[in-house]
Parts: C-alpha cells; sequence; structure tokens
C-alpha cells in the first residue's frame, strides 16, 4: 500500500464505485435509488454540484498557500483575506433562494455559475508576487455574490420534479455528490 500512486487510488475509487453500483442495481430497495437520475435536472445538478465544489476547494487551497507562502500573510490573515466572499455569499444566499422558489432556479443559477467563475478567474489573473489583500477584494466580492446565487437554486432545480417519496433519497445522493465534489477537488 505504501508504493501506492494517486493515480491507482483514485482508479481503485472508480474502481469501488462501480462495484457499488452494481451491487446496488441487483437490490430490491437500492441505497441509491439509479431511477432519481432519469430526472434530467437532477443529473444535471448532481454534475453542477460536484463540479462547483471541486472548483471551489482546488482554487480556495492554492490560494490559501498563495496568500500565505508567496505575500507572506498569517493564517489569520489570509481568513480575513478570503472573508468577504463567505459574507457576500452569506447575504446573497437567502434572496437567490426565494427568488429561484418564485421564478425558477436555472437563471439565477447560471447567473451565479458565471460570476463565481469570473470573480475565480480575476483572482487567478490578478495573483501577483506583489499583491496584497485589497487585490482581490472585488474578485472575492464578484465570486462570493455568484456563490450565493448557486446553491440554493441548483437544490430547487434539481429537486423540482422529485417524488416526496424519493426526496430523502435524492437529498442525501445531492449532498453526497457535492462531498465528492470536494473531496476530490
Amino acid at each position: 500500500w505504501n508504493d501506492l500512486t494517486i493515480p491507482e487510488l483514485i482508479g481503485l475509487g472508480v474502481g469501488i464505485l462501480l462495484l457499488f453500483g452494481l451491487w446496488e442495481a441487483r437490490q430490491a430497495e437500492p441505497l441509491v435509488p439509479f431511477s432519481l437520475f432519469s430526472q434530467r435536472n437532477y443529473t444535471v445538478m448532481n454534475w453542477v454540484g460536484a463540479v462547483v465544489a471541486f472548483g471551489m476547494l482546488g482554487l480556495f487551497l492554492p490560494i490559501t498557500i498563495y496568500l500565505q507562502s508567496v505575500l507572506g500573510l498569517s493564517a489569520l490573515q489570509a481568513g480575513l483575506t478570503v472573508m468577504p466572499m463567505a459574507l457576500t455569499s452569506l447575504v446573497v444566499a437567502p434572496f437567490s433562494g426565494r427568488l429561484s422558489d418564485r421564478v425558477g432556479g436555472k437563471y439565477i443559477l447560471m447567473f451565479g455559475l458565471l460570476l463565481f467563475a469570473a470573480g475565480m478567474g480575476m483572482i487567478v489573473r490578478l495573483a501577483t508576487p506583489t499583491s496584497d489583500w485589497s487585490t482581490f477584494l472585488l474578485p472575492l466580492i464578484v465570486a462570493g455574490f455568484g456563490q450565493g446565487c448557486i446553491f440554493a437554486p441548483a437544490s430547487t432545480v434539481a429537486m423540482r420534479d422529485i417524488t416526496p417519496m424519493m426526496a430523502g433519497a435524492a437529498s442525501g445522493v445531492l449532498n453526497t455528490t457535492r462531498q465528492l465534489g470536494s473531496v476530490i477537488g
């Protein structure tokens, strides 16, 4: 096990996931009812959730390392530097959730994904050895606004056509997919 490489470990994980899928397909009452994935919106939102979680964690770790190692910020200063994104998301999310309940979440979600990508792209573009915390304020606010427009609308779109009997399983699979995206990211 000590000589196991990352690609081999990922391959092993995929293999175990495939074995799990084969096992579940043969069960009368599966833990993961594959019939959930017959709903297009649900399937797409699972992918969107995984990709967004992958992108968030895939960018936050290098950004944190950059802020501390390249810019010389302490862990507290690095956390305070990225805090505007979380605060913006905290303010925006309830409004986007209510709005997506009224008008549907598809366009709010697309707007959020665009803003999040734009904010993260600006951060990558502006990161130089001479940057300081204020360089990232506007991009983090833009990314936070986008992030606030992603999660509630994505859940609304994903769960819209799911029957009440399948809601628990569907919600569990959706959250697990997001977590897997984070772990892989």
